[in-house]
């Protein structure tokens, strides 16, 4: 893969360098809906099971420091 294909960003200024494949991206087909949206019921159990990893057993502090919050 090209060095400049994809998007860059300066992690401390936050700007960001826009990648090569942009120069293509009306060549891109768009996505149509595939189902409901409705997910099965072990779909909800899993991204609960993230949700509650990442926020209460192991938070990634730097996403709330990025909002400029303090964690729960």
């Amino acid at each position: 893969m090209p060095q400049n294909a994809l998007d860059r960003e300066d992690f401390n200024t936050g700007e960001v360098t826009p990648g090569q494949w942009r120069l293509h991206a009306n060549t891109l087909r768009p996505v149509t809906s595939l189902g409901s949206n409705n997910p099965n019921r072990t779909a909800i159990q899993i991204r609960q099971q993230f949700m509650k990893y990442f926020t209460e057993e192991n938070p990634l502090l730097w996403q709330w420091e990025k909002l400029g919050l303090k964690r729960p």
